[in-house]
């Protein structure tokens, strides 16, 4: 999470034709973050993202993308403000991905050094989550 910062203010460029100076900034953003590659930093990366998808915001405990998904279905269905047509396209989409399942579960490890770690997390994504 500490070179999610250092990595967003390099320019974005093409993705078929990388600029050789800024893959060597994210090498040296990744190195210094006592990571191997990109690729490594990446992997970590995608592994916190995949166990705060499934932490359920009020508890601050995972409990799976699916159930948190069916938790916006009831909240969406009990909202009397929301338009018929917004709501039905809303319920649309959330049903599509509850249809696809749940993610492949992330480690016990992850997940239990993530929850451990979500108010920290939270503050430096901005105070999300």
């Amino acid at each position: 999470m500490a070179a999610q910062p250092e990595l967003a203010k390099l320019p974005a460029g093409n993705a078929d034709k990388p600029d050789p100076k800024v893959q060597a900034q994210a090498v040296a953003i990744a190195k210094k973050n006592g990571f191997a590659s990109v690729d490594d930093l990446q992997d970590a990366a995608d592994s916190v993202e995949a166990v705060l998808d499934g932490v359920d915001p009020e508890t601050k405990t995972y409990v799976g993308v699916v159930p948190l998904l069916k938790k916006q279905v009831a909240a969406i269905e009990a909202d009397t403000k929301m338009k018929p047509k917004d709501k039905a396209a809303a319920l649309k989409d959330i049903n599509e991905a509850i249809a696809a399942g749940e993610p492949t579960k992330p480690s016990d490890g992850n997940i239990a050094l993530v929850t451990k770690n979500i108010d920290k997390l939270g503050q430096m994504a901005g105070g999300g989550q």
